[in-house]
């Protein structure tokens, strides 16, 4: 998947350096120690019909939502739901746009239907190869 979305036109490759504002972790409360963890050992928890076989804590420290967009350069996007959301939303993921998408634009209709055709080709070529690695999957 990820040649055929190197090879789309308008890509660019971006590089960034620096870091995010660390924040206390311990004004999110519990919320994050919800999961016992022994070291060396799995534990099970069930929840809600899930059973958790192990847990690790992250090692990064929490970062905002706004001091990590601006550090890569994103942007909120809003897509209007219309059951062919998801690749709009993968669209303005990849190119990171937000302009013509609330109504969205003959433009930006054109591009996200195929970007979803160069993805689901994508999908169907491998098909092939994961049957014949993976059998019992399909």
């Amino acid at each position: 998947m990820h040649q055929y979305l190197q090879g789309m036109p308008g890509l660019k490759e971006r590089t960034s350096t620096g870091k995010c504002k660390p924040t206390n972790t311990d004004q999110h409360g519990t919320a994050l120690r919800t999961v016992d963890q022994h070291e060396g050992s799995i534990n099970t928890r069930r929840r809600d019909g899930f059973v958790m076989l192990e847990y690790t804590p992250g090692t990064d420290r929490w970062c905002p939502l706004y001091e990590w967009l601006n550090f890569i350069g994103g942007k909120i996007t809003d897509v209007p739901a219309t059951g062919q959301c998801r690749w709009l939303a993968f669209h303005a993921t990849l190119h990171n746009i937000e302009d013509g998408f609330n109504p969205f634009t003959q433009e930006v209709a054109e591009a996200a239907n195929e970007l979803k055709r160069q993805s689901i080709n994508g999908i169907i070529a491998n098909l092939e190869d994961e049957g014949r690695l993976h059998p019992s999957d399909l």
